[in-house]
């Protein structure tokens, strides 16, 4: 009864190797082998033996056996019974219940201790991970080269009572680029040619009729000229400008409403590089004589502004990846006539016009 049991063959042993004077566990290596392999390694090196169990199938449902146990200090306890293997039999104390309960409960320990480096290491995964910041991607269709093309619907501006301003339709031609300051508004900038027509802006001046004057006086004396000065100080010479020619450059602010249509709004500049004009002499300031009184007189800009400023606001709605529809109203702020010429105007400034514009727009 008390003869220690067979040790069986198909058990080996798990000896884990740690270098000496190394204090990281995580690099020790596992390696199965036999229990007399397991002795003869533990006696000829110097290295830190480990115990660790293969555990048998559960055919065999054996108990597993542990060779050596790592002491409180962490170092190895010698390994007895050299001649266990030899005579194939197992001292009965290896398997009392006080050395069981001291195998379970370094077991445990182990476990508990890998437990503790498996959060360790997921912590440095979890800290070292790099969130990834977040990227807004403006619209293509708020970037790049775009061309517009349309028409001007609207009245012209007048002063004149010979020359009302009437409702015209004109060529609108642009090309502009745009970029994005976020995800879902952008700025655009463009340069085109725009043409107004329906006009009666009248400027005026007085025609110095000093030389017919004295020609008369000379010949039929001062008396017989008072009446005939007095009918030419009520004579002007007026011109007024119909169709003007315009560099628009409108600058705008878009806010995309969702993924086919946007608004805007922004301002613009308009410098005049050619203008029409027809030329009259006015009696009374009633009676227009169409008259011509110099070659340049039915281009020139005399007593207009080159530059003038005006707001706008407008709506785009997409067609297609390229193609979008766009509609704009335009309101000057600053007028047109130039008060700083020796030309007058009858009355206040040129009325204000009423100009939208509605054009395709294809971005390139």
């Amino acid at each position: 009864m008390d003869a220690p049991k067979p040790l069986l063959l198909e058990r080996s042993v798990g000896i884990t190797e740690l270098p000496v004077g190394s204090a990281d566990k995580g690099s020790a290596v596992i390696t199965p082998m036999s229990w007399e392999e397991a002795s003869s390694s533990a006696m000829s090196t110097a290295s830190f033996i480990t115990p660790s169990m293969q555990l048998p199938s559960a055919s065999q449902n054996q108990a597993y056996l542990v060779a050596t146990v790592e002491s409180d200090q962490g170092s190895p306890s010698q390994v007895e019974g050299d001649g266990w293997a030899e005579h194939g039999q197992t001292p009965a104390s290896a398997y009392g219940q006080e050395f069981v309960a001291t195998t379970r409960e370094n077991r445990l320990v182990r476990k508990m201790d890998r437990l503790k480096l498996e959060a360790h290491e997921a912590a440095l995964l979890d800290r070292a991970q790099l969130a990834i910041p977040s990227i807004e991607v403006a619209s293509a269709a708020n970037t790049g080269i775009f061309l517009r093309a349309g028409v001007r619907v609207g009245s012209g501006e007048s002063n004149s009572i010979h020359k009302p301003a009437q409702w015209r339709v004109n060529n609108v031609l642009s090309i502009g680029y745009a970029f994005p300051i976020s995800s879902n508004t952008s700025v655009s900038l463009e340069v085109g040619h725009l043409r107004r027509s329906g006009n009666g802006i009248e400027r005026y001046k007085e025609v110095d009729f000093a030389p017919i004057i004295g020609v008369l006086a000379n010949n039929y004396g001062q008396g017989a000229t008072s009446g005939v000065v007095n009918d030419l100080e009520n004579i002007h010479e007026s011109l007024v400008a119909t169709t003007m020619d315009y560099i628009q450059m409108p600058l705008q602010f878009n806010l995309d409403l969702n993924a086919t249509s946007k608004t805007s709004i922004g301002f613009f500049a308009d410098y005049l590089i050619r203008l029409k004009n027809e030329t009259y002499m006015v009696y009374n300031s009633r009676d227009y004589i169409s008259a011509n009184f110099g070659m340049n007189d039915k281009n020139s800009i005399e007593g207009m502004k080159r530059l003038r400023f005006g707001m706008m606001a407008g709506y785009q709605h997409k067609l297609s990846d390229r193609l979008s529809a766009d509609v704009r109203g335009m309101l000057p702020i600053t007028s047109q006539y130039d008060g700083k010429s020796e030309y007058n105007i009858h009355g206040e400034e040129p009325s204000q016009l009423v100009d939208f514009q509605f054009a395709l727009i294809y971005r390139i």
